[in-house]
């Protein structure tokens, strides 16, 4: 196998965990979007209606729904779903580029002849994918299993790789 086969099978390695990764990461972003909104409209929504009951001297509902409004937000505090969202969402747009800064290596950089950098540039990749690893929060079993079929069904694909 020539060096050339070498640095391009292994930067579609590179492409491939990169879909891979960002699907997984787009997968739980979406979730803890959801969460999100499970948790805080209903709190708000159960917060004023508390406020409203008190006003009108139904102070049980109104201690009841207090302390509902007060679980919620307590549970919202601590799963914190808003900042997962945005962690996981970051960290599939930086694996993305990545998945994209590999395709281009691939398809158009390693077939410059005068280009003697490659190696150089599917190092520095490499590096780019590690230091995304590094940050990025853990992809959720259930994400990864969802993001795989989803690439499996041909989600990640763009309709020019298909000819």
């Amino acid at each position: 196998m020539s060096e050339l086969e070498r640095l391009s099978k292994e930067a579609k390695r590179i492409e491939e965990d990169s879909t891979y990764s960002s699907k997984g990461h787009y997968e739980a972003a979406k979730r803890w979007g959801k969460i999100y909104l499970w948790l805080g409209i209903p709190t708000a929504i159960i917060a004023g209606i508390s406020g409203v009951s008190a006003f009108e001297d139904k102070k049980l509902i109104a201690g009841v729904l207090a302390i509902i409004a007060a679980a919620l937000a307590s549970i919202y505090t601590f799963l914190n779903p808003s900042e997962k969202a945005q962690s996981h969402y970051t960290a599939g747009f930086k694996f993305t580029s990545l998945k994209n800064k590999a395709r281009i290596f691939r398809e158009i950089e390693l077939l410059d002849k005068e280009g003697n950098n490659k190696k150089k540039i599917l190092m520095g990749l490499n590096a780019e994918r590690d230091s995304i690893n590094e940050v990025s929060p853990q992809i959720p079993r259930w994400a990864f299993e969802k993001a795989r079929k989803g690439i499996e069904g041909g989600e990640s694909k763009y309709e020019v790789d298909c000819d």
